[in-house]
């Protein structure tokens, strides 16, 4: 998923439901006004993608909180720190 992300024109929706044929925006429950959005939720890294898709949200998760960040440099940055 990363190198299709980093190589073509794409972004990624991570899902389990494989049965999605049209996506729809649907509300958030964000703690800050960014993440608490209706809109249609996609990455253009394939990390993200992943964990979204394989996620049990049913039965191990009430919550999620995730974020990614890269430390930039003059003229560099850094690999994705999720």
């Amino acid at each position: 998923m990363n190198y299709l992300a980093d190589t073509q024109d794409v972004i990624l929706h991570g899902s389990g439901n494989s049965m999605i044929r049209e996506f729809q925006p649907r509300q958030s429950v964000g703690v800050n006004e960014f993440g608490d959005q209706r809109a249609i939720y996609a990455a253009s890294d394939g990390t993200w993608a992943t964990y979204f898709a394989i996620v049990d949200r049913d039965e191990l998760v009430r919550s999620l909180v995730n974020t990614c960040f890269r430390i930039v440099g003059p003229g560099e940055k850094s690999e994705p720190f999720h």
